[in-house]
């Protein structure tokens, strides 16, 4: 059916299937979900043994995941914004970093590797453009079991939870490995997401990624919880490894304010305020300007 191919499509594409199909799926989805239920209510026992276990599970795992696309697609109005000029950008300055950077990523790796058991790298999921989850790239800055210590230091204790909920960060982490320390405040760790922009998952400059706790079902309620009305404006385009939050006072800027900023540059941003911001990176990594 038409219906099931959208719908295929859509996960396929991604957010371009989301942007340009999204009307035409929702009906077709809706329309075949609808069919199924009453076929569902027709079938007698003779029916349902007559068609193979194979099938009829099949055919269930298509309902719910068709319900799950509907349901995405009605919470998640954001209009993605497309911006060729950027992309390419993106691409041949990542491309030539990560080619001249190569062997010193090389010592990073192996520092990390010693620093502490666990892999050289760490994937973070965080929300892209359009709402599409991305696995952000980094070196592992952290024990094995943060995710673990960070769920209990919030349940544990009332100022890191006030601490947490104003700067999505701590400033004394004892989730950081001694390495870690380093690499943070001089943002080497975060030299590993180049590949993410070449991916497409992120841009050079962008809103910066926060980092979601909650499960995976539950992003979504998450990221408008912490951005407000501005947070579909900020997903309409991708996130950056660098960005305004970054060069003008990164840690030390109240995540509302840095909420503010990143809606006000997904709404005015350009080719040269993309060349300020990584010419102004330059300064803020030396000196490691508010970073921990």
């Amino acid at each position: 059916m038409l219906g099931v191919k959208i719908y295929r499509a859509l996960l396929v594409f991604g957010n371009f299937g989301r942007r340009f199909w999204a009307p035409v799926a929702l009906r077709r989805l809706e329309a075949n979900l609808e069919s199924w239920e009453k076929r569902a209510m027709r079938w007698s026992p003779k029916d349902a043994h007559q068609n193979s276990q194979k099938m009829t599970a099949r055919g269930i795992r298509t309902k719910r995941r068709g319900k799950e696309i509907l349901n995405h697609l009605r919470k998640f109005p954001t209009q993605i914004q497309h911006d060729p000029v950027k992309r390419v950008f993106d691409i041949v300055f990542s491309g030539l970093f990560l080619l001249a950077v190569s062997p010193f990523l090389l010592v990073l790796a192996i520092l990390v590797k010693q620093a502490s058991p666990g892999p050289i790298f760490y994937k973070s999921a965080r929300l892209g453009r359009g709402g599409k989850v991305i696995q952000c790239l980094k070196f592992r800055t952290m024990f094995v079991d943060a995710e673990e210590r960070l769920h209990s230091l919030l349940h544990t204790h009332a100022n890191l939870r006030n601490e947490w909920e104003t700067f999505q960060k701590f400033k004394n982490d004892p989730r950081i490995t001694p390495i870690g320390n380093f690499l943070r405040k001089t943002s080497l760790d975060e030299i590993p997401q180049f590949w993410n922009v070449l991916v497409g998952d992120l841009s050079v400059v962008g809103p910066r990624p926060p980092t979601l706790i909650g499960p995976p079902e539950s992003y979504l309620e998450e990221i408008q919880k912490l951005y407000g009305p501005s947070a579909f404006k900020i997903l309409s385009i991708r996130p950056g490894i660098t960005g305004i939050w970054q060069i003008s006072g990164r840690s030390h800027i109240p995540f509302a304010e840095r909420a503010k900023m990143e809606a006000d540059y997904a709404e005015s941003r350009n080719f040269w305020t993309d060349l300020v911001v990584i010419a102004k990176t330059i300064p803020a990594v030396l000196f490691s300007k508010g970073a921990y």
